[in-house]
């Protein structure tokens, strides 16, 4: 049984990253901000306390795309390194 809860939920973290895609091809940020929650969720990712710790994190190199969903406009306003 823990064999097929593992598989079954890899299989549902790879179909969300897939779907994530999909979303940011189609340039749906809403849907996909609440995606890459779910994602982070079943990754362990860590969640930020504070909004400076927020920050900090949307301002990595892998995140950018994560930041660009919930504020596209972050390069074009010269937030952007």
């Amino acid at each position: 049984m823990v064999v097929q809860r593992e598989q079954a939920l890899s299989m549902a973290l790879s179909l969300s990253r897939r779907a994530l895609e999909l979303l940011d091809a189609l340039d749906e940020p809403l849907p996909a901000v609440h995606l890459q929650r779910a994602i982070d969720a079943m990754t362990g990712a860590p969640v930020p306390g504070t909004a400076e710790a927020v920050e900090a994190m949307l301002d990595r190199p892998e995140n950018r795309a994560l930041r660009d969903r919930f504020d596209p406009q972050y390069s074009a306003a010269g937030r952007d390194g």
